[in-house]
């Protein structure tokens, strides 16, 4: 039986898991509220450790991704037992009781049963699976400096004492916050959706914040139906602006991606880039977005707006197949215009991120030298 991570000895016999922000108090033979994590001669077990309750190959459209490999196959699986307890659960009997039987799997073979599906990875799924104290270990044992925490793969509720844990795991891991992400969508109308889009925004600010990073990813969203490109762009420039405002209070850049819709091209991404009269926002570059036309060009054209680089390990141009990223050439464009920030790998091959990412990052930092 694993022991578990992140769990300190308390009163009485008892232990207290610090994996997520219920911070459950644990007894020997008792589980937390998760019903995976419980005590066993005094030490907190990972009771479900590569016990799976299900899997399939999903289409990657049931996954919550936009444009990301459409078509494609994507391995799931899922565990037992869950630290949220969401009444409208389409899993509840498995996420909503301990570990019952299932496939006892480690981290290889998982790999392999993906890759004999013809899948372009894993997806875990059907619970809740994503913390980020795994990434940020992962981050540090690839020699990275700084990490990216993105909004939407963090437990919730999302609290201050959890995020500072969070930041204080960075810091002794000697790793910065090089930034943090959200996904949002201003092309939304006035009234209450988009009002929610723009709190959401600003509560992440004030999470940024206490984390410690100095800028957020955002998007622009998508053109609704019926909705001119003129009226989309002003709702976005209006929306960023607002949120900009209140960010700078803070001492936090917004970015916003080029990631399709309205900012699917270096026109359409400078046009609102341009439109924005902020000193606390700028563009953010990633190097596999543009694939209309030369995409090299696309981003010499991005480059002096930037404030945050997140950098992909092939281009996507339409009509063509997928071709090795340039670094040497992507560092020339970011030289042509001083930028001196964050270079950021965002890995989405087929490929074993563990096993490529440390080599990709070799390669950055052999360009980047």
């Amino acid at each position: 039986m694993k022991t578990a991570k992140y769990w300190r000895q308390g009163t009485e016999g008892k232990v207290q898991c610090g994996l997520c922000p219920h911070g459950c108090t644990v007894g020997e033979g008792k589980t937390g509220i998760c019903r995976i994590r419980g005590v066993a001669g005094g030490e907190l077990r990972a009771l479900g450790y590569g016990l799976v309750s299900s899997a399939n190959l999903d289409p990657i459209e049931k996954k919550p991704l936009y444009h990301f490999h459409p078509g494609a196959g994507i391995f799931s699986i899922g565990g037992w037992g869950c630290n949220f307890g969401c009444g409208f659960c389409q899993n509840w009997t498995i996420s909503q009781q301990a570990p019952a039987g299932g496939r006892r799997c480690g981290p290889e073979e998982v790999a392999r049963l993906a890759g004999a599906d013809g899948s372009i990875g894993v997806a875990y799924t059907y619970n809740e699976p994503l913390v980020g104290f795994e990434f940020v270990r992962d981050c540090a044992r690839f020699g990275c400096e700084g990490a990216e925490p993105t909004s939407y793969y963090f437990p919730q509720p999302v609290t201050d004492e959890y995020l500072c844990r969070l930041k204080a795991l960075a810091f002794r891991l000697g790793l910065s916050m090089s930034s943090t992400a959200v996904g949002n969508n201003f092309c939304l109308p006035p009234g209450e959706a988009r009002d929610k889009q723009i709190a959401a925004l600003k509560e992440w600010i004030d999470h940024a914040q206490v984390l410690g990073a100095p800028v957020i990813r955002i998007f622009s969203g998508a053109q609704a139906k019926g909705q001119s490109l003129e009226e989309a762009r002003r709702l976005v420039v209006e929306g960023i602006e607002e949120c900009s405002a209140y960010a700078g209070q803070k001492g936090i850049y917004l970015g916003l991606e080029n990631h399709g819709g309205l900012t699917a091209t270096a026109e359409g991404h400078l046009a609102i880039v341009r439109a924005v009269q902020s000193p606390w926002f700028g563009a953010w570059m990633d190097s596999g977005n543009f694939h209309d036309g030369d995409p090299y060009a696309q981003l010499e054209q991005i480059a002096p707006y930037v404030l945050h680089v997140q950098v992909k390990v092939v281009t996507r141009e339409k009509g063509k197949d997928p071709q090795p990223m340039d670094f040497r050439r992507l560092r020339k464009i970011l030289e042509g215009v001083g930028y001196r920030g964050w270079i950021c790998l965002e890995y989405e091959e087929k490929e074993d991120p563990r096993q490529a990412c440390p080599r990709y990052l070799d390669q950055l930092r052999e360009a980047f030298a």
